[in-house]
This record gives structure tokens, C-alpha cells and sequence, in this order.
């Protein structure tokens, strides 16, 4: 059986979704054991969110979790 494109979207999305939250809580804590005010974790973790390597994200949920070919 194959995967249709939403789930393989989906499945993609969720990824991408979980390292961003779990990247922002840790730049948060990081900038809370720094000494940074809330302002100044919250903008540390928009940075690292920002910073964040997108395709490598995607590639390596690909390599993880490949598309099912049809007939399988």
C-alpha cells in the first residue's frame, strides 16, 4: 500500500513541528540559565527557530520514516 501525499505531508509537518518546539523550550531554558529576562529568552528562541536547518529537518524524517512504495 502506498502513502498518500497528505499523509507524507502530514507526517513531514509534524516533524518539523516537534524539533521547533522542542529547539525553542530549549533555547528558553538555555536563556533562563544565562541570566536573560523573559524578553531576552524569548528572542533567543526565535533566533534559534530561526537559524533552524529546514531541509535537514525534512530529509531526515524522509530517511526515517521513506514513503512506502505501492503494491507493499
Amino acid at each position: 500500500m502506498s502513502n498518500p501525499p497528505d499523509e507524507i505531508l502530514y507526517r513531514l509537518a509534524e516533524v518539523v513541528r516537534e524539533r521547533c518546539i522542542e529547539e525553542a523550550q530549549s533555547a528558553f531554558e538555555q536563556g533562563g540559565m544565562s541570566g536573560l529576562c523573559v524578553e531576552g529568552r524569548w528572542d533567543l528562541a526565535m533566533d534559534r527557530l530561526r537559524s533552524l536547518d529546514v531541509e535537514s529537518m525534512v530529509r531526515a524524517a524522509l530517511n526515517a520514516n521513506p514513503p512506502r512504495p505501492a503494491g507493499r
